[in-house]
């Protein structure tokens, strides 16, 4: 189980802390790979800016991508950390997806590999 440390102030033990919560996670993570044997595979990060920040490092996957599909410092709680994790999570991925336009002129700014992939879905691919 993973720490609930968001609205820990000081910056240094937020990272300190949340170090820690993604050595937890990357165990989880690796067990799963191991048990699948999996050996090359891709890092999706799916807006997880906190607790998957240092999980390239731990688990060391042949890409990883930071899919960016909402702007989350329209709350609180993101803004608290967010507005200095997510640009360097950005920034450290090998390549940054995004929804809208808007995001990705934002992920721009710190990683020149973003893709703009639209929303929604096409609906005759689907069997209903």
């Amino acid at each position: 189980m993973i720490e609930s440390i968001n609205w820990v102030k000081a910056e240094w033990l937020f990272d300190f802390l949340n170090r820690s919560n993604n050595r937890k996670l990357a165990k989880s993570v690796s067990k799963a790979i191991d048990s699948l044997g999996f050996t090359n595979y891709i890092l999706f990060n799916d807006g997880d800016m906190f607790r998957s920040f240092y999980l390239k490092d731990h688990i060391a996957p042949s890409i990883s991508v930071y899919y960016l599909r909402d702007n989350y410092f329209a709350t609180e709680y993101w803004r608290k950390h967010g507005t200095v994790w997510e640009p360097r999570l950005i920034s450290q991925s090998d390549a940054c997806m995004v929804n809208s336009e808007y995001l990705g002129a934002y992920c721009a700014r710190f990683n020149k590999n973003v893709h703009y992939v639209g929303q929604g879905a096409i609906l005759h691919y689907l069997s209903l």
